[in-house]
């Protein structure tokens, strides 16, 4: 099926993936001479129309927020199927949802904070938050709202309400990929959920996290048993390093090594899981039909703002360019 309803639109996509910043772009940015300077050659690119207001007020993250809106909107009214937009917008949704229980909480409004990306309607959420039911959405996100407003009302921590909605999310980010039911997706998917598990691991380990708290962040959904990550959390840093170096992650692990190889780097981690997935998507582009392509270029997207916010915040502040660079993540475009 996925076959056949995505061949017309994968030709679309090939002229889309033109428009994405190439490297050439991005050093050029990086060898102007100022801020105004770096932002006038996007006048070359996708985002010309946006340049002069970013010279007026400096303000690029509105910018960038707005080119990204308005690719998720373009992808929605053109792909075949939704959940496949759904589910990489996912966690726009989830951070939306975080902002609602918060207003649900303090009586506030604090709409400034949102982001108007997703499959539904903010209205429809909000609405969902307050009632606890909705006609549009699915019972995921029902499940989300209802049982942390429970969390909080029995438990008044708000913290803890957050890491419950992170929790929902990953369960819901899986469920979406197994719904859609292409076996690289659900691939890919598990390889985003395991990475996340790794990197809260690294991290909680060097904080000496006990079994309670690993078991509070870390996700069930991804390809990892849980209790096993946990025993690890909690165990020798060697015997860690160790274990994640006989998964099929370990050449990932291998470049975050540091201090002679018996420590982890948390930053360098998500640096190289970052442009594992990227070589991921890479290798997807190249097919002609399917729902790949399409995955492939959002994640090129999201890649290309993050970059380029890394770029006008390193021109606006005067840091240094080989430092910028060591700091980009890997492009989807030579």
């Amino acid at each position: 099926m996925y076959d056949n309803e995505f061949g017309s639109l994968n030709v679309t996509i090939r002229v889309l993936e033109n428009d994405l910043l190439n490297q050439a772009i991005y050093d050029r940015m990086l060898a102007a001479d100022s801020f105004r300077d770096a932002v006038s050659i996007l006048r070359e690119t996708t985002y010309r129309d946006k340049v002069e207001k970013v010279l007026e007020n400096h303000n690029y993250d509105d910018m960038i927020t707005e080119e990204l809106v308005e690719t998720y909107q373009k992808l929605f009214s053109i792909t075949p199927d939704p959940k496949l937009v759904e589910l990489a917008s996912l966690r726009y949704t989830y951070q939306n949802l975080k902002v609602m229980i918060k207003e649900w909480i303090a009586e506030t409004n604090f709409s400034e904070m949102y982001f108007d990306i997703g499959r539904f309607d903010l209205t429809e959420l909000r609405q969902a938050v307050q009632l606890g039911k909705s006609e549009v959405l699915s019972q995921a996100y029902l499940n989300t709202i209802n049982d942390a407003k429970t969390d909080y009302s029995e438990f008044k921590n708000v913290h803890q309400v957050e890491v419950l909605i992170d929790r929902h999310y990953f369960q819901h980010f899986k469920q979406l990929a197994t719904e859609i039911g292409h076996p690289s997706i659900i691939e890919m998917i598990d390889m985003q959920i395991d990475f996340k598990n790794i990197s809260t691991l690294i991290r909680a380990k060097y904080q000496n996290r006990t079994k309670n708290f690993l078991r509070s962040v870390l996700s069930d959904a991804g390809s990892f048993e849980i209790e096993k990550l946990i025993q690890l959390g909690v165990g020798d840093a060697r015997n860690l390093i160790q274990s994640l170096a006989e998964t099929k992650y370990k050449d990932v692990l291998n470049e975050s090594l540091i201090t002679a190889g018996i420590g982890i780097s948390s930053i360098k981690f998500d640096y190289y899981t970052d442009n594992a997935l990227m070589r991921k998507m890479q290798d997807a582009k190249l097919q002609a039909f399917g729902p790949l392509p399409m995955l492939a270029y959002i994640y090129a997207k999201e890649t290309e703002v993050r970059n380029l916010r890394l770029v006008l915040s390193a021109k606006e502040n005067q840091i240094n360019i080989e430092e910028t660079k060591g700091r980009m993540r890997m492009n989807y475009v030579s």
